[in-house]
């Protein structure tokens, strides 16, 4: 505290008693010897084949293949980060992203050859979240700081479509390839961040956008894979809102043509529609499930996959000056 008086500034010392009080609570032991195999629940970006057959996904810092009914298989078994799978409408090509050139960018494998090729290498700029075109012809994606972009498959040539939005969710195209809709937040006042996460529909060509609302005042669950995601016969939208699942039918700019449709009662997190739109994959709490589009129960797919501690051979010292625990 401070006095001023007559210009002058005077301290005044004070003495405050604080009372502490010491948690007490059963420490979390870590078993780092054990060779024991513990089902994996780390399952990220789950994705539904054109065909509805096999799933892609990340997982223990690879992506997994997933032929249901079989056991998943990694394809790339290398070091680099990875994520965001994506399956080409054809059923030939897996995008997905990683840092494997040194820094973040979308990669293909042809599923057929299993050849790699990148596809993206922006300056300075990491490319991510990338979806498909209905023609197998382009992929869209963002940037790290949240800009719209498309990339031709065959030049990698890139196009800017829409300026960066705080952290929005994965893009996915209307069937004609005209519309790109994803989720994005629109503050309540420029002042603040804090506001709605709606579904953002940008022309492709013009660039020109309009926001729709999932619900009245709700928002779309996270912006990451929880929708958008557009049906592939551009007829439907499916997202998570109040972790459960909703289907809407749509016109082809993608507003809305009725009320949305709860699908799940459990919690749901990345949509992914089959080739057909009749049916959704999506996360439950680490699992796999199956449902149809116009609702009933779901089913599970089972994963199997499963991890242990890895054990090092030799000895690694490491000469610590103060540790923290």
């Amino acid at each position: 505290r401070r006095r001023l008086d007559g210009g002058r500034r005077q301290d005044i010392g004070f003495v405050a008693a604080v009372t502490v009080a010491t948690p007490r609570y059963r420490k979390r032991r870590r078993d780092f010897d054990s060779t024991t195999r513990t089902p994996v629940v780390g399952i990220g970006s789950p994705v539904l084949s054109p065909d509805g057959r096999q799933v892609a996904f990340r997982a223990l810092n690879d992506i997994y293949l997933l032929t249901i009914g079989q056991t998943p298989r990694p394809l790339t078994r290398d070091q680099w980060w990875k994520c965001d799978p994506a399956w080409s409408p054809d059923g030939r090509y897996l995008s997905y992203s990683t840092d494997r050139g040194g820094k973040l960018d979308i990669w293909l494998r042809d599923l057929r050859t299993g050849a790699e090729r990148q596809l993206t290498d922006l300056p300075d700029a990491a490319a991510l979240s990338g979806t498909w075109s209905p023609e197998s012809t382009h992929l869209a994606f963002l940037d790290q700081n949240g800009a719209l972009y498309t990339v031709e498959v065959a030049s990698g040539q890139v196009q800017p479509v829409f300026g960066a939005t705080f952290e929005p969710g994965r893009p996915t195209w209307s069937a004609d390839g005209r519309v790109i809709a994803l989720a994005a937040v629109v503050p309540y006042s420029a002042r603040y961040r804090e506001g709605l996460s709606k579904i953002l529909l940008v022309d492709r060509i013009s660039g020109a956008a309009r926001y729709v609302d999932p619900m009245p005042h709700r928002s779309i669950q996270t912006r990451g894979d929880d929708g958008p995601v557009w049906s592939p016969d551009g007829r439907r939208m499916a997202f998570v809102v109040g972790s459960v699942l909703w289907v809407v039918d749509v016109h082809p700019d993608g507003t809305f043509d009725g009320t949305p449709r709860q699908v799940t009662h459990e919690v749901t997190d990345a949509p992914s529609w089959s080739g057909d739109s009749t049916r959704l994959l999506y996360l439950n709490n680490g699992r796999l499930r199956l449902v149809s589009a116009d609702g009933g129960a779901p089913r599970t797919v089972p994963v199997g996959l499963s991890w242990a501690n890895s054990h090092p051979r030799g000895r690694t010292v490491i000469r610590a000056g103060r540790l923290w625990d």
